[in-house]
């Protein structure tokens, strides 16, 4: 799980393979360690997004993070056409 990053995955490619490591790991349940790893390897935009809320589960940071991604493509779409 520690090799684990983002990078270039999509967050629901990131999501799926965090999960599929989390169960080779055997780590099933959420705990804060593992929420807090879901969160701390995403790309920096997302953790600033997200950070605020403290979701207590991979599923809820899951959630607010596509929406967190909505949002900052929202943001890069409104700059590139001029208006912010």
């Amino acid at each position: 799980m520690h090799n684990l990053r983002q990078r270039s995955m999509t967050v629901k490619e990131y999501t799926e393979e965090f999960y599929k490591v989390s169960i080779r790991a055997e780590q099933i349940q959420d705990t804060d360690e593992k929420v807090a790893r879901y969160v701390n390897v995403l790309i920096m935009e997302i953790q600033d997004e997200i950070h605020v809320l403290s979701p207590k589960t991979v599923e809820e940071d899951y959630q607010i993070v596509l929406k967190a991604k909505e949002k900052l493509m929202r943001k890069q779409s409104a700059r590139n056409r001029g208006t912010f």
